[in-house]
């Protein structure tokens, strides 16, 4: 079939998204079950890897094919590995304000401990002279956390 190519690419990408979106949103109720949606999602999406490069390799010459393969993974990469960490980091900071809070409250039990240091007559630490104690700070108002890990 002379367009399967780009059928396997578009179909695979429409079943992706809403696998991936439904997997963010299943997270909050389900982990185990979001995994599952993810692989899927994951499945679909990586669909496109070989058929792109097939795809490349069927539009351009063969004494330039090498060249047009290395191109193409270079921009893919380019594009998506090395700007993808600030872009979803600006998406996330603007959708933020748009995220309802939990009225629910969370555990009593503290993830936030950090190392404060105390000078008296306890056993001091060799490298500064102060002795460090595993205190527990203030944590985080819990709509904040909610709204972090939306």
């Amino acid at each position: 079939f002379p367009y399967a190519d780009p059928l396997v690419c578009g179909t695979g990408l429409l079943f992706s998204f809403p696998l991936l979106v439904g997997a963010m949103l299943l997270a909050q109720f389900n982990t185990i079950a979001s995994y599952v949606v993810v692989f899927f999602g994951q499945l679909f999406l990586n669909m496109n890897w070989a058929v792109v490069s097939d795809i490349v390799l069927y539009v351009v010459i063969p004494t330039r094919r090498s060249s047009a393969e290395a191109f193409q993974i270079l921009f893919s990469h380019a594009l998506g590995d090395a700007g993808s960490p600030y872009l979803i980091g600006v998406v996330a900071e603007a959708f933020k304000p748009y995220i309802p809070p939990r009225n629910e409250s969370l555990s009593t039990l503290s993830p936030f401990t950090t190392l404060t240091s105390l000078n008296s007559t306890f056993p001091l630490d060799s490298f500064n002279d102060t002795a460090l104690f595993l205190t527990t700070t203030e944590e985080p108002p819990v709509e904040d956390l909610y709204v972090k890990f939306k």
